[in-house]
């Protein structure tokens, strides 16, 4: 397919044609036997009897040579238990069979794509741990996209909801999230990558959007790409765009016609492409590396996850990365960090197993006789000395021995950050990810710091008192601060403090953008209602513009409009101005250009989705939110 493209399109490639995607190849191998299938699609690994076995001749001559033996009389270990050689084949299958995926498939695909001045990217299927494992799996991360010119992975399905790290929940294929998977492994997993393996310089690609259906409103949207950025994610290949109306195959598509919310999909980008070059370069900055696990589930059948640890380290406010055996083998130490490419990591974590295969024992020995502080969780193999710390223990450890390099001063464990050294920058994303609760970070700083909403493009100063500035995230909000020279963006002002609510009457227009034409109108309002309730426009999909008119006796130097909404995209306009639009919370608008003394004519436009429109399977998994207003607006004064 490659070579064929070329032929045709050969003065194209590196301008027009940048490269090729590969989506979810994986070994894909079953149960021979299915009478002793067991488990799920993502849990089929080595040592399962009756699971059928990729296998060639190369594979073969691989085991024997490594284990200076003819394999083929312990082949019955790779099913069964054979007393003192399970482990040793099946870790030695699982390696041959991962490294001739890796020379075979990601990595000739990769040095075509070079030769030929294009990319090479894309994603296996990571979920629920099958990364590590055979069936829906390539065996190993890593090696099967070591060949990419990118760390790549893909949200979809709801893999990822705002407010649901601690909770497993139902997908629409039918099966469980691992939450903590989802939310603390996959897209590290990515950037990880990208941070060690020189050729990728920092790019993580994500397939994002797709098969969320149409409750995928644009705020959960922007909320998903701020998951993805302040895990390090910085290019993006957006899903299910597809041609046809109301394609049933993997919604939302945003050429359906009377998409309310189009108009915001064309800011989140535009949010996207910014933040994505504002994440790029530089060195990444973080508290500790985690060693991926694959090697240790082939070794003992079951250990605990990579992403068990990071768990406990991210919802305490420390970064990591994971890094796989392969890279372990040429790192070194120097002043007691372990030196990975670009990367300085102050401590190394390794799951809980019960066993190391010899390669990864010799490779820690290495490491800690250089002087890296190696941390076990939980147990530690009787013949080695590393550090043993419960998995409960580790943030306070990491922290006493002052590994941590960040402060945050509330106790919301889901306030996120992002560390780039960029020389004459330090670049910091935060990113609130609770959906109930604020943020409150301490960054060290001696000078001023710029505080950025790429959304809005603009920026504020934030000065620091006793050595730090504080910054307050509400929930969804997401900031960029740099400490150096600053993107040309214009500087706004902090928030007045005077609040007023606005106890306002409304009147009320829904215009059907489907349908093209106004529905129904509300006058003099008073109380804000669910315009989505049954007693109203359940099936409403379209823009909802209230009308009011407010009175200012003088004039501020401030005035901020805050609208409280949910699922919904937000235009304001004043007196007629050109109308502000706004894709998330805080949904907060600067009016001080349009507002006047006196009275002044308020116009709120709020745009849903199209679930309340079209039922698929996809949306019956997401709640679809309250139409409207619900709650009335804020306006800050001096």
């Amino acid at each position: 397919v490659y070579e064929s493209h070329y032929q045709h399109f050969a003065s194209y490639f590196g301008t027009t044609f940048q490269g090729f995607f590969s989506d979810e190849p994986a070994f894909h191998n079953a149960y021979g036997e299915w009478s002793l299938q067991k488990g799920n699609i993502y849990d089929r690994r080595i040592g399962d009897a009756g699971l059928a076995l990729p296998y060639s001749n190369e594979l073969l001559d691989m085991m024997r040579q490594q284990l200076g033996q003819d394999p083929v009389p312990l082949f019955y270990g790779l099913w069964y238990e054979l007393e003192g050689d399970s482990q040793r084949i099946r870790h030695c299958y699982m390696d041959c069979a991962t490294k001739l995926y890796a020379r075979n498939f990601s990595g000739k695909l990769g040095a075509w794509c070079r030769e030929h001045g294009v990319q090479y990217i894309g994603h296996v299927i990571e979920d629920n741990g099958c990364h590590a494992r055979l069936g829906h799996g390539a065996g190993h991360y890593f090696r099967a996209i070591c060949g990419q010119s990118m760390g790549g992975m893909d949200i979809v399905l709801h893999q990822v909801l705002p407010g649901f790290a601690d909770h497993s929940h139902n997908i629409p294929c039918g099966k469980f999230a691992n939450t903590e998977f989802f939310h603390y492994g996959l897209a590290k997993l990515a950037s990880s990558i990208s941070h060690i393996y020189p050729h990728m310089d920092g790019n993580a690609v994500c397939e994002i959007f797709g098969a969320y259906g149409w409750g995928e409103s644009i705020p959960l949207m922007k909320w998903l790409c701020d998951f993805l950025f302040v895990r390090g994610i910085n290019c993006f290949v957006p899903h299910a765009f597809s041609l046809k109306q109301n394609d049933p195959d993997s919604p939302p598509h945003f050429n359906a016609a009377g998409y309310p919310q189009k108009a915001g999909y064309t800011m989140l980008t535009g949010y996207m492409n910014r933040m994505s070059h504002m994440l790029r370069g530089g060195m990444h900055v973080c508290d500790a590396a985690i060693l991926y696990h694959g090697e240790l589930e082939w070794w003992n059948y079951d250990c605990m996850g990579c992403e068990t640890p990071a768990k406990q380290l991210y919802d305490h406010f420390m970064d990591y990365d994971f890094v796989d055996l392969d890279s372990l083998k040429a790192a070194s130490v120097e002043d007691g960090k372990l030196l990975l490419h670009q990367e300085r990591y102050p401590c190394l974590i390794i799951p809980a197993a019960e066993a190391y295969p010899p390669d990864l024992k010799k490779t820690l020995n290495r490491l800690a006789a250089d002087g890296l502080d190696i941390l076990c969780i939980d147990q530690c193999p009787e013949d080695t000395a590393f550090r043993v710390v419960k998995l409960e223990g580790l943030a306070q450890d990491m922290k006493y021995h002052g590994y941590a390099h960040m402060h945050a001063v509330t106790g919301n464990p889901y306030t996120r950050f992002y560390h780039l050294d960029r020389g004459e920058n330090q670049i910091y994303m935060f990113f609130n990810e609770a959906v109930d609760r604020d943020a409150i970070i301490r960054l060290d700083a001696e000078d001023s710091v710029s505080v950025l909403d790429l959304l809005n493009q603009r920026y504020r100063t934030a000065y620091p008192c006793d050595g730090a500035v504080t910054l307050h995230l509400e929930p969804y909000e997401s900031v960029v601060a740099v400490c150096g020279p600053m993107p040309a963006f214009p500087e706004v002002e902090q928030l007045p403090e005077r609040v007023e609510v606005m106890q306002n009457a409304w009147n009320i227009s829904l215009f059907d953008t489907v349908e093209q034409r106004v529905v129904r109108n509300y006058t003099n309002v008073t109380t804000l209602f669910n315009l989505n309730g049954y007693q109203h426009c359940p099936s409403f999909c379209g823009e909802a513009t209230y009308e009011t008119e407010f009175a200012l006796e003088e004039l501020s130097a401030d005035v901020f409009l805050q609208i409280f909404a949910e699922g919904q995209t937000v235009a304001v306009s004043v007196n007629d101005s050109r109308a502000q639009l706004q894709i998330c919370k805080p949904f907060l608008f600067d009016i001080r250009p349009f507002v006047k003394k006196g009275c002044n004519r308020l116009r709120i436009t709020l745009c849903n989705t199209m679930a309340n429109r079209i039922f698929e399977r996809h949306t019956a998994y997401l709640p679809v939110y309250p139409g409207g207003l619900t709650k009335p607006p804020v306006l800050y004064t001096n």
